[in-house]
């Protein structure tokens, strides 16, 4: 089982859908996020958190999709090196 909580996982991707997906530039990039919450939260239905959130997180970073440092604070304290990485490229990001 997954070291990483749940509701870490739960609550940044329901701010990334009411906050972030509205205010994204294009309808490409909106349809883009809705499909990956969707592929992540049915890798989260099958117990693989970890995945479902290294995945999302690639795939935001693919596309330099930009996140609020109060969206990305929900996944502080995640122990896990790979997640972290991904996490502090996207606080980069959101910096630039």
């Amino acid at each position: 089982m997954s070291g990483i909580d749940i509701l870490k996982i739960e609550n940044f991707i329901d701010r990334l859908e009411r906050f972030v997906k509205p205010n994204l530039p294009t309808e490409e990039l909106i349809s883009y996020v809705t499909e990956i919450v969707k592929d992540a939260r049915e890798l989260i239905s099958f117990g693989e958190r970890r995945l479902a959130l290294d995945i999302l997180l690639e795939n935001l970073l693919e596309e330099k999709i930009e996140i609020d440092k109060e969206t990305l604070s929900l996944l502080d304290g995640i122990d896990d090196e790979e997640i972290c990485s991904s996490v502090s490229y996207l606080y980069s990001l959101s910096e630039s």
